[in-house]
């Protein structure tokens, strides 16, 4: 009995650690996208793909790739 309660404060243990890592790096764990554009063909991404763009009201304009549903009958985007 007493060598499961060391396992299992090993682990306890091992958890804690792990939480407190991913608490200190949380913000190194962040995506944040590249300022430059990058067309499709630079990307060499799948022939597949369409490039969508939209403007917004207030003069923002944003890019954005589609590629259709090849094996069901839906897309989600």
């Amino acid at each position: 009995m007493k060598v499961l309660g060391i396992i299992l404060g090993f682990f306890a243990a091992l958890y804690l650690i792990c939480l407190g890592g991913f608490f200190i790096s949380q913000r190194s764990l962040l995506y944040f996208p590249s300022l430059t554009y990058i067309p499709l063909s630079v990307a060499h991404a799948n022939p597949s793909f369409k490039e969508l763009s939209v403007r917004t009201q207030d003069g923002l304009d944003l890019k954005g790739w589609y590629a259709p549903a090849t094996t069901k009958p839906f897309t989600f985007v």
